[in-house]
């Protein structure tokens, strides 16, 4: 019995911290921005510490932007060289000049309900990956 409320104790201090602490491993896999009205930004983070990211318009699911790269995981934050900030806007062409405004973005990482989620643009609050 005693066990059973230490284990209780544990779990409900891991969820009223924002989820439970991610590991690397965790990160890898699949991922689609959440609550996007204009595009569909996919996001793909391999084991090798390479990423890549496609954005669709969603109108006629054309690809507009694709591009790969390097990531870090390091203390709840995953970070990404080059990096395209998607700010769900209307694209009306394939953009040929997104390189140029590709940064190094680092981004909080959230494990809630055993999903995993990468929060960006959080002063927007509800813009993130959830890993699918």
């Amino acid at each position: 019995m005693k066990q059973l409320i230490i284990y209780s104790i544990l779990i409900s201090n891991c969820l009223l911290q924002n989820g439970c602490s991610v590991k690397k491993e965790d990160v890898v896999g699949a991922y689609i921005a959440k609550n996007n009205v204009h595009t569909n930004d996919t996001l793909k983070i391999f084991q090798d510490g390479t990423y890549n990211q496609k954005i669709y318009r969603k109108g006629d699911n054309s690809l507009v932007f694709e591009n790969s790269n390097t990531w870090k995981y390091d203390d709840k934050r995953i970070t990404f060289q080059d990096f395209f900030p998607d700010d769900d806007k209307v694209y009306n062409v394939e953009a040929s000049d997104f390189e140029t405004l590709l940064i190094t973005s680092s981004f909080t990482v959230e494990k809630k309900s055993d999903k995993v989620s990468i929060n960006y643009q959080e002063d927007k609050g509800a813009f993130h990956y959830e890993k699918q």
